[in-house]
């Protein structure tokens, strides 16, 4: 499930500002009791992510730019201490169109982001995307405290009516030298 609230304000000439809340979950798949377990219902509380986010943007003649910061803390139901080269990828709320920067079981993120529209005919549309961001590890993530992630994304897509499409990249660096992620390593 997901929730949030946000305030936005526009004045003409098409200028806006906006503070936007939201809280997302995931239910897990199955049920994670024991056999004979009393009192178990079969499930576990969800993993969530909480995240806040702050911009400002123009919309006006058929281009409109929006820029924002955010921060973002995932809350994870039950750690399980492991050693993996990389921490598990929590899905998306966005979908494939917004450049959103990747969320990461265990951690927090601060990423500054870029969204434009560009009107190409009537009712067909150029979408662009990027966000640079820093992801920073907690305890309980499967790597060590003080590992980090610096990761960039890209999209780029069309819409035309009601059907849209998009190609979107993301590019992970390890920000600590000598980190267990490896320092010159690149995901993307």
């Amino acid at each position: 499930h997901s929730a949030g609230e946000g305030v936005q304000f526009a004045t003409k000439p098409g200028l806006t500002a906006h503070v936007n809340v939201n809280e997302v979950r995931w239910t897990p798949l199955a049920p994670t009791c024991a056999p004979g377990t009393s009192g178990c219902l079969g499930i576990v509380p969800a993993e969530g992510v909480q995240r806040g986010e702050v911009g400002a943007g123009y919309a006006g003649h058929g281009v409109a730019l929006d820029l924002s910061i955010g921060q973002a803390q995932s809350e994870p139901a039950a750690t399980h201490a492991r050693n993996a080269p990389l921490p598990r990828v929590l899905p998306s709320e966005g979908g494939a169109d917004v450049a959103a920067p990747l969320w990461f079981r265990n951690s927090t993120a601060t990423s500054l982001n870029a969204r434009g529209k560009v009107d190409l005919a009537p009712d067909t549309s150029l979408n662009l995307g990027a966000s640079v961001g820093h992801v920073k590890f907690l305890p309980g993530s499967g790597v060590t405290a003080d590992d980090a992630l610096d990761q960039t994304t890209l999209s780029l897509g069309i819409q035309h009516g009601d059907v849209r499409g998009a190609i979107v990249g993301h590019v992970l660096e390890p920000d600590v030298p000598g980190s267990v992620l490896g320092q010159n390593q690149r995901w993307t």
